[in-house]
């Protein structure tokens, strides 16, 4: 190791540089624990960005860092997909219940197909974080503002969240009893996620009397499009890819 104060080589553990005496433990140690505390964060910044937008959005809170930002948007993926398989289980499972009689017992779950599942939701979710990420990001470049991609993939990553719960969780699980309600939960959602993303893009951008207006009204109708194209692929197309084959027969 090298003392970032005079350059001389160290031995690695070494707590004082041997020529000029700089202690530097203490920059090892607080490199250790951000690494540590990755994951901590994420759930810290996601309770801030959701509960105080406006609050969280003046603080600086080091979302451009290009590690924190893959990490943040592995970690959304990653709950989106599990979270996903693990609704389709339950889905699976009261419309086993409910098709079952006392003759012929219905067994949905051992016909999903679970590669097949993993990869379509690993695959949208994944695009659809790095996809809005990347048009925020040159929307940034088209108004001629600087914005950097890594912290636009941060923000989108916790900002998904809110519409992640609603359309893949109440959504899915209102639906087994009522249609109104859970249109309603994946609504609240889509609304709420869409307003962390404008909040985002006043603050970022500064944006200010028409050209805000504009600006938003554009990637307003761009998120729309995609999140209602998601929408269509998973909530109702994604179930004809969801079993397996001998299911159709």
């Amino acid at each position: 190791m090298f003392c970032t104060k005079c350059g001389t080589k160290n031995n690695d553990g070494a707590k004082f540089c041997i020529k000029c005496g700089e202690r530097f433990n203490m920059v090892v140690s607080n490199k250790k624990k951000d690494k540590e505390n990755l994951f901590v964060s994420y759930f810290k910044n996601l309770f801030k960005f959701v509960t105080k937008p406006a609050t969280f959005l003046n603080e600086k809170n080091k979302l451009e860092d290009t590690g924190k930002s893959f990490v943040y948007a592995g970690i959304s993926t990653g709950m989106m997909v599990v979270v996903n398989i693990l609704i389709k289980l339950i889905y699976a499972g009261i419309y086993s219940v409910k098709l079952s009689t006392a003759l012929y017992k219905v067994n949905f779950v051992k016909y999903l197909s679970f590669p097949k599942l993993i990869f379509l939701n690993l695959s949208i979710y994944a695009a659809m974080i790095f996809g809005i990420a990347g048009i925020l990001t040159l929307a940034g470049v088209i108004i001629k503002k600087k914005v950097k991609y890594t912290k636009m993939l941060s923000l989108v990553s916790l900002a998904i969240i809110p519409y992640a719960i609603g359309a893949i969780i109440f959504y899915t699980l209102f639906s087994t009893f009522s249609t109104f309600l859970a249109l309603f939960a994946g609504a609240i959602g889509l609304i709420y996620t869409l307003i962390l993303l404008v909040s985002m893009i006043n603050k970022e951008f500064e944006l200010k009397d028409n050209k805000k207006i504009y600006v938003n009204a554009i990637i307003f109708i761009v998120l729309s499009f995609f999140i209602i194209l998601y929408v269509y692929l998973v909530l109702y197309k994604g179930v004809s890819i969801t079993y397996k084959s001998d299911l159709k027969a």
